[in-house]
């Protein structure tokens, strides 16, 4: 066995430390055996050496160092050990790069440009509180923690969109032979009542279209928003170039990639011709900056117009969903809104059976009172 020379020793106190940027703790060596593998030890002085077996750069092999630290033979008072401050971001072992990693693989760089925000705020916060723990020490009683601590603030949504997300991460972890096993199996998220979006009630529209006349731009985003049935972050993009013989089509949806052709009803067109502050290439121009709208802009302006006018609980994404509600209620097909909407089977029949159920309670709630024969 060899000991690493005094140079190459100098230069590890920057690299071979327990974090990029830190110095090597005093009393730890590195010797190198006749197979090319690094043994660490703690020694003080001249005295006897004290082998550390963990794996460097680890939390436990820090463990391991201060245990040696606290035993070693001395007549010195004890070192107290300090609080472990865990692994740096940069560390391959870490969660935080393990995260980093997965946002940076090719998979998710073809994801959606919102996918990529969301899962990049999602997983960022949690980098960013929990990212020095070593990824392969995560289990299944760690995510359930993580879960339990962000429900505990009232952010059900948030809580259940981190097991999502670490699922995920974890899944490629998986195909890039970091870990086994993915620790998010097994865990269940929070129940959360209601859905994540007001539905607008047909007595909120009206208030709208009454305060906000044909011609303005506020009553051209309510139109667009709701008769053409797409998200907020493909409205911002329609234009004139996108309607040819009474048909949307051109564009694709951000979220899906799918393309989006949905023919122009007349209420539509006749929002689109009376307004006078639309613009040519895109109908909606920010009038703050003269500019087209961005989706984070675009949201903040049209909530701040449905303040004004007191439905402080209404959001673009919500005509959405009043939308599919009118066309379930009056009896359209699920195949319809998956037309209209872009959805899948299961969100399509979801809004249907609503409105059967509707129905069928409101014309048979009078057996009720009907006593059996």
């Amino acid at each position: 066995m060899q000991t690493v020379s005094r140079k190459q020793d100098d230069n590890d106190h920057r690299t071979q430390a327990f974090g990029p940027g830190r110095r090597r703790p005093k009393g730890l060596h590195a010797e190198i055996d006749f197979r090319g593998n690094a043994i660490w030890t703690y020694r003080e002085g001249h005295g006897p050496r004290i082998r550390i077996n963990e794996t460097f750069g680890t939390q436990a092999f820090e463990e391991a160092y201060y245990k040696a630290r606290l035993t070693y033979g001395h007549a010195d008072a004890p070192v107290a050990a300090p609080k472990p401050v865990g692994l740096s971001p940069t560390n391959p072992a870490s969660l935080a790069w393990l995260i980093d990693q997965f946002l940076r693989s090719p998979g998710q760089r073809q994801m959606a440009e919102g996918t990529q925000k969301q899962r990049r705020n999602v997983l960022g916060r949690i980098a960013k509180k929990n990212g020095s723990v070593a990824f392969r020490e995560v289990t299944d009683d760690t995510i359930r923690e993580l879960r339990d601590t962000i429900a505990a603030t009232g952010k059900l949504t948030a809580a259940n969109a981190a097991i999502a997300h670490l699922r995920l991460a974890f899944d490629w972890a998986i195909e890039q032979k970091h870990v086994a096993k993915n620790p998010c199996l097994g865990v269940k998220g929070v129940k959360c009542k209601g859905g994540t979006n007001h539905v607008w009630t047909d007595a909120e529209a009206s208030q709208f279209e009454q305060a906000y006349p044909l011609g303005t731009r506020e009553r051209l985003a309510y139109a667009l928003l709701l008769y053409s049935g797409q998200r907020g972050v493909d409205v911002v993009k329609m234009g004139r170039q996108h309607i040819h013989a009474g048909l949307l089509s051109g564009l694709k949806a951000q979220k899906t990639g799918k393309a989006i052709e949905v023919p122009v009803l007349p209420v539509l067109q006749e929002a689109i011709d009376a307004c006078t502050e639309k613009g040519d290439l895109t109908f909606l121009i920010d009038p703050k900056t003269g500019a087209p709208f961005n989706i984070e802009r675009f949201g903040r302006w049209f909530r701040a117009a449905c303040d004004k006018v007191d439905v402080p609980n209404c959001t673009p994404h919500g005509l959405r969903h009043l939308g599919a509600t009118r066309l379930a209620a009056n009896g359209c097909k699920h195949q319809t809104l998956q037309a209209i909407y872009g959805w899948n089977l299961q969100t399509a029949i979801r809004y249907t059976q609503t409105a059967e159920h509707a129905a069928t309670a409101k014309a048979e709630i009078h057996l009720l009172a009907k006593r059996a024969a």
